[in-house]
């Protein structure tokens, strides 16, 4: 029954990655360029809808990568992609428990994710908004800036994760 849950688990983090990744690609996908977005968020019962809108001209720059300064103890990359528009950092510890981050650049596009039966809590870190989620103790953080969302995800402590993100808001 353990092995089940334990696989259970990981198969709710693959899901959630490749949501996330999928996320990413319809982010990116139409214009890359664009700099300064009026981002909508409305929180209904069953789904969660995050609105992208085209606020100013279109920045051809790269992405400029923003790394969480703090990492919970035990945590090493397993992997770290980057390119123009995206990166994507993977942490494990020893008892295999992984964490995710992306950074992805902002385009005019829109995401909307099923939060039926999840719970849904908006967080401020100084005056910056984070959605979280959690579902079956997998917690996922989203947020933003003019120039980049940020996604956080991993069934790891959620307090520990809290550090993380407050972590990276503090750099920029």
């Amino acid at each position: 029954m353990k092995s089940f849950i334990n696989y259970s688990k990981k198969v709710a983090i693959i899901f959630l990655i490749f949501i996330s990744i999928v996320f990413a690609t319809t982010m990116s996908v139409e214009a890359y360029r664009i700099k300064f977005f009026e981002v909508i968020t409305e929180i209904w019962e069953e789904f969660t809808s995050v609105v992208f809108k085209n606020k100013d001209n279109i920045n051809e720059d790269k992405l400029i990568p923003i790394n969480p300064i703090y990492i919970p103890d035990n945590f090493k990359i397993i992997e770290h992609e980057i390119n123009s528009y995206e990166q994507f950092i993977y942490w494990q510890n020893d008892n295999g428990i992984e964490i995710m981050f992306e950074q992805a650049k902002i385009t005019a596009n829109s995401i909307i994710t099923d939060t039926e039966g999840i719970d849904v809590e908006e967080l401020l870190i100084g005056e910056q908004k984070i959605i979280c989620f959690t579902n079956k103790n997998v917690n996922q953080f989203y947020w933003n800036d003019d120039n980049y969302t940020y996604t956080i995800i991993s069934e790891y402590d959620k307090n520990e994760l809290l550090k993380m993100v407050k972590s990276i808001i503090d750099k920029r």
